[in-house]
């Protein structure tokens, strides 16, 4: 018999009379003969022994009845072999929680980056993904373009282990291996789309002015690296897991990451534009930052800060 599990059996007879007892005045106000000799009073002590009873029952599940569970929950020529109760228990609840298919960006996201690496181990860094975007009733452009609204259809953005490739091409072999991979777990009536994330590139401008002791050359490194990784798709972003597809940024947020190399003393005039990609309209400036769409990462490029030392000798 299977022990430790949950108690069903925790109410008793005296228990269940008392709580329909006490529900009669608010269910049933004219109802004031509460004494063993009223007919619904007997009732309500038949019901409850009734119930005790079931409870009792219900709480002692045999282990044949556990078999015929498992059974029925398995293949109908299933056969647990050498395994126990609770081995088989174990095993056919694990079977129950494992995805079968895939239908929303949970389930993608658990097919390609949890359950292909292990189908198909990446040979390469190459061939490794890191992170995608799930962009339901959406068809990704063959060629640099707006998304296209489309039922029944599903786009995967996938972001490639090691930029700025960003994922492998289309022809090759590794993305043709994981369509299929994929074709096999879709919905019947699906579509499915692989492309690679848009990179949206650019430009930073500002003043970045310097502490006494400050070394200009150092100071300008930095601040390029800090910015670069800042919204690096792979290791950036607030919580340095990766900037997100489609995430925002803020011209607060440059601030932020420059006031924090060593030698800055304050920054003032820091401005944002797009330099590609084109297609997506006139500008994408909002009050404050750039509008990211949601398949896109982002690269700064190029960053044009203007560096004023405290001597004023620039």
């Amino acid at each position: 018999m299977i022990t430790d599990l949950i108690n069903l059996d925790d109410l008793t007879y005296a228990a269940l009379v008392a709580e329909a007892r006490a529900s009669i005045p608010s269910l049933t106000p004219a109802w004031t003969d509460h004494n063993e000799s009223d007919p619904g009073i007997v009732l309500v002590e038949l019901f409850a022994w009734l119930t005790e009873i079931l409870l009792y029952r219900f709480n002692h599940v045999s282990d044949e009845s556990y078999w015929t569970f498992l059974r029925l929950l398995n293949d109908p020529t299933w056969h647990p072999g050498d395994q126990s109760l609770e081995q088989a228990i174990d095993a056919t609840v694990r079977l129950l929680r494992d995805r079968e298919r895939a239908i929303n960006g949970a389930d993608y996201q658990h097919f390609i980056l949890e359950k292909w690496p292990v189908v198909s181990p990446p040979a390469t860094p190459g061939d490794q993904l890191a992170r995608i975007r799930f962009l339901p009733e959406t068809r990704r452009a063959p060629t640099p373009g707006p998304d296209l609204p489309a039922p029944a259809h599903v786009s995967v953005a996938l972001l490639n282990a090691v930029p700025p490739t960003f994922a492998p091409p289309p022809d090759s072999g590794l993305w043709q291996a994981l369509a299929a991979y994929l074709d096999d777990r879709r919905m019947l009536t699906t579509k499915v789309h692989l492309a690679p994330p848009r990179r949206i590139q650019l430009s930073v401008k500002g003043d970045v002015y310097l502490t006494a002791d400050a070394d200009l050359p150092t100071v300008t490194q930095v601040c390029s690296t800090v910015l670069n990784d800042f919204v690096d798709p792979i290791t950036g972003g607030r919580d340095r897991r990766g900037w997100p597809f489609g995430q925002d940024l803020y011209l607060s947020e440059i601030y932020a990451q420059l006031m924090q190399v060593a030698g800055v003393a304050y920054v003032d005039g820091v401005a944002l534009d797009v330099v590609t990609p084109p297609y997506l309209g006139p500008s994408r400036r909002f009050p404050g930052g750039i509008d990211v769409a949601d398949c896109e990462v982002i690269a700064l490029e190029p960053i044009a800060l203007v560096f004023h030392p405290r001597d004023g000798s620039l």
